[in-house]
This record gives structure tokens, C-alpha cells and sequence, in this order.
């Protein structure tokens, strides 16, 4: 029997802490596991931090996989980078310690063979009741008695191409929503088209790599299928407008095409 201890979305620090770390680590370490796979949002996208979380599961004596999430991918004010090359960054750093990148190359030993994508969202699972431009925009206006709106974060923080960095929000109270600047930096619905085509480019050509391996497993931090969305989260009004953001049908069509065996 193959054993294979698999986690995503520790989000260090914010969400899992330096202890909370180590739990975790020692948790996957007393499975024992044949592999370990980590499926995404290891960070916030913060380089000091995926250094620490690397070298956090380092010692662990079994092949260690990853692909990135989002998160990963977040390109903060100060960066003069892209996301892009925020996840060639990454994957170098992973490699440098050990780790096999799925977003680089899929991974094939004797009989089992993995390919893997942060994978990406073209709205393909967006909610017909709201309006495209709010779910291109990536934000969700509350209109009532009281104004409230939420935002997709991947709207600041992912990009494709380098931008100035101010952001910037104005408040009218005639119109009760927030109007944006033109210095808000945002991705646009051609980045995200974009990305997820390339990540799609990415995992099919992976899978055709691991096609002779009798055990195919696809590794992907968004949704494959619409079928798992909102699955252990409360549907509410955010959450049903979140679900754009959530992955693409695009990947789960790959994985039925190639007969993958697990994701």
C-alpha cells in the first residue's frame, strides 16, 4: 500500500503559525508517508516564509511535492516583480532544498507518476446571479440599508505585469459604493483567461509525461470540478460570488480526457 500524507492551505503565518507549523510537520512525519504533496497557499507569498516552511518539512525522508496556490503567487506594494516570476522564485527555492515543483515538471517513480498546476479561474464556476462585471472586477457590492463590500485579494495582488503599485479607494456617499482610482492596480479577466490557459498547457503536457505510469495522480490548487464547490463552507452571499475564483472546469475535462486516477 502506497501512504500518501497530503495538505494545502497553511497559509504561514497568518493562518498557521510557527507552532502550529511543527505540529503539522510532526504529524505528517508519524504517518510515515511513501509520499508528501502540498497542494498550494504554503504563504502569503512572502519569500522569507516559504524559506521557513521549506526548511520546516526539509528532513522529512520521503520524496516532498508541491505546487503553488494563489497566495503563493501575491506580489505585495514593494515588489518590483511579477507573479510569474514570483513562481520561478519559488520553484527555484524549492528545488535548492529538495522539493520536487510540480509547476515545473511532473514527477514519476516506478509505477506512480504525478502532475501538478497551481491551475487558475476564467469564471467557468461563476454564479449566474451576479453580473460579469463585478465578478471581472472581483468585488461584491451589498446594497441597502447600510454599504459593505468584499473583494477577491487576487485583484491587488496577482499580476502579470508590472504596475504601479498605489492603490487607492474614494468613497461617495451619493452613489453608497466605493468608485476605484485608476491607480488601483488589479488583474483583468485576459490575465486570468491567460494564466489559466498556460496552466492548462502546463498540466496536460505533465500528465502526457506520467502517461505510462499505472497510477496518475493530478495535483492542482483550484477546483477541477464544480461539483466541489462550497463543499464544508456555509453558502452565503460571499461565498456564492467567490465560487468564480475558485478553479475552471477546464482542468476537470483534462482529467477525465487523460483518465487520471486521483486528484
Amino acid at each position: 500500500m502506497i501512504k500518501i500524507a497530503a495538505f494545502s492551505d497553511a497559509h504561514f503565518p497568518k493562518l498557521v503559525g510557527i507552532k502550529g507549523l511543527k505540529v503539522l510537520r510532526n504529524s505528517v512525519n508519524n504517518i510515515d508517508p511513501d509520499y508528501v504533496v502540498i497542494a498550494g497557499d504554503l504563504t502569503e507569498g512572502e519569500k522569507e516564509s516559504f524559506e521557513i516552511f521549506l526548511k520546516e518539512f526539509e528532513e522529512i525522508d520521503c520524496p516532498k511535492l508541491i505546487c503553488l496556490g494563489n497566495h503563493d503567487l501575491w506580489v505585495q506594494s514593494f515588489e518590483e516583480i511579477t507573479s510569474l516570476e514570483k513562481m520561478e522564485e519559488f520553484i527555484e527555492m524549492g528545488e535548492s532544498f529538495g522539493y520536487h515543483m510540480l509547476d515545473n515538471k511532473p514527477f514519476l517513480e516506478k509505477d506512480i507518476g504525478f502532475a501538478g498546476t497551481v491551475g487558475w479561474y476564467d469564471y467557468s464556476f461563476a454564479d449566474p446571479q451576479f453580473p460579469i462585471k463585478d465578478i471581472e472586477n472581483k468585488i461584491l457590492f451589498y446594497k441597502g440599508d447600510t454599504f459593505a463590500a468584499s473583494w477577491w485579494n487576487d485583484r491587488f495582488y496577482f499580476r502579470l505585469k508590472k504596475r504601479n503599485p498605489l492603490m487607492e479607494m474614494t468613497f461617495t456617499e451619493d452613489d453608497n459604493f466605493f468608485v476605484d482610482s485608476l491607480k488601483i492596480p488589479r488583474s483583468s479577466r485576459e490575465e486570468d483567461t491567460y494564466f489559466t490557459k498556460l496552466c492548462y498547457k502546463h498540466l496536460n503536457k505533465s500528465i502526457n509525461k506520467i502517461k505510462d505510469a499505472k497510477i496518475k495522480i493530478a495535483v492542482i490548487h483550484h477546483l477541477p470540478f464544480k461539483e466541489l464547490l462550497n463543499i464544508g463552507r456555509e453558502k452565503t452571499i460571499e461565498s456564492l460570488f467567490f465560487n468564480a475564483y475558485m478553479g475552471s472546469k477546464c482542468f476537470g475535462e483534462l482529467m477525465i480526457e487523460k483518465k487520471v486516477d486521483i486528484c
